[in-house]
């Protein structure tokens, strides 16, 4: 029988330490393409689809073929810089999923990420195991702050969103997973803070303790 409580888990910034290749390959892209990006720019729409955030980066009235080919350019680009650079679990990861797994917590990966990315991160670190299901941009039809993702993931986890504590790195995330009706823990590492119910720095400040008492606070 399936445990009625879940984690959903954000990647990007959350799980992997990616923010940065994320940065470089955006504003490598949009540099290209004839606009300038800085990084406050890019922290204000990260965890928003690439198919949203392109519209921020680069200009509102942009044509929609040239926002796909934008966007297509700058997913090769974090795929290559990946492949180059490789990508890493951040510390405590790897340990709190198979802790969670084995106290009965199911688990949900809710990604503004494409499929491709996902397959591939998944593959690259082997956690294809550790989550139930997995939730990426392709599945939804609004970005984060909007809580599609989330409330896809509960119900394919046929979890209440009640039942449900979302981990995320980014304000829109932590929104949304509050539309969603669900408790949040606000990982500090692209922001100073945020309106989460829970906050820490990273995830080596976090224990299996730390859901347990959100789910029952």
């Amino acid at each position: 029988m399936k445990s009625n409580r879940a984690v959903l888990w954000d990647l990007d910034g959350t799980l992997i330490d990616s923010t940065d290749y994320h940065w470089q390959a955006w504003q490598e892209t949009v540099e290209k393409e004839g606009y300038s990006l800085s990084r406050e720019q890019f922290i204000s729409c990260f965890g928003q689809r690439s198919e949203t955030a392109v519209y921020s980066y680069c200009h509102q009235g942009l044509a929609l073929s040239d926002a796909q080919r934008i966007v297509i350019n700058k997913q090769l680009r974090y795929r290559e810089i990946i492949r180059t650079q490789g990508i890493e679990l951040v510390p405590n990861a790897k340990e709190l999923l198979l802790e969670l797994k084995l106290k009965g917590w199911q688990q949900a990966l809710a990604t503004s990420a494409s499929a491709e990315d996902v397959e591939m991160i998944l593959g690259v670190l082997d956690l294809n195991n550790h989550f139930n299901t997995w939730v990426s941009a392709e599945a939804v039809k609004e970005s984060k702050p909007n809580p599609e993702v989330f409330l896809i993931a509960a119900n394919r986890l046929k979890v209440e969103p009640q039942k449900c504590i979302v981990v995320e790195d980014s304000a829109v995330g932590i929104e949304a997973a509050k539309r969603a009706n669900m408790k949040s823990i606000g990982i500090l590492s692209s922001h100073k803070t945020l309106v989460a119910n829970y906050l820490a720095k990273n995830l080596s400040e976090i224990t299996c303790n730390t859901f347990d008492y959100l789910l029952n606070k």
